[in-house]
């Protein structure tokens, strides 16, 4: 066995190599768009799971958001990420939850129109 690589293992390693940086460059100006509207919240040691998990666990405690999720991160990104015209006509979603409150607070946040829709049931 010489361990080289075959083509099929090689081209998914390839498209790693490509696609991984621009995700990662993408992830960055997404923390950097948010970062003035969001709490920065603890990372904290999880000493039951870790010893549970056999390894170091940590949870990020997003409850302490605004809004108490971490959706208030990509509803902030998204509503930042529009071009001034189409955030002036408004942004409309539906959720009954932590999404449509994180919507709404980014909305009011940045005197931003719009509407979310709450199910009946």
């Amino acid at each position: 066995m010489t361990g080289a690589c075959t083509p099929a293992e090689v081209e998914p390693m390839l498209a790693d190599a490509i696609f991984l940086p621009a995700l990662q460059a993408e992830i960055l100006q997404a923390a950097d768009r948010i970062a003035p509207f969001i709490r920065r919240t603890p990372l904290d040691g999880a000493l039951a799971l870790s010893q549970l998990g056999g390894d170091e666990v940590y949870l990020k405690q997003e409850n302490l958001q605004h809004t108490g999720s971490f959706k208030l991160r990509g509803a902030f990104n998204k509503v930042l990420s529009l071009a001034p015209g189409d955030r002036a006509r408004g942004v409309v979603t539906a959720s009954s939850g932590n999404h449509g409150a994180a919507v709404a607070y980014a909305l009011r946040t940045l005197g931003a129109p719009g509407v979310i829709f709450v199910p009946a049931h």
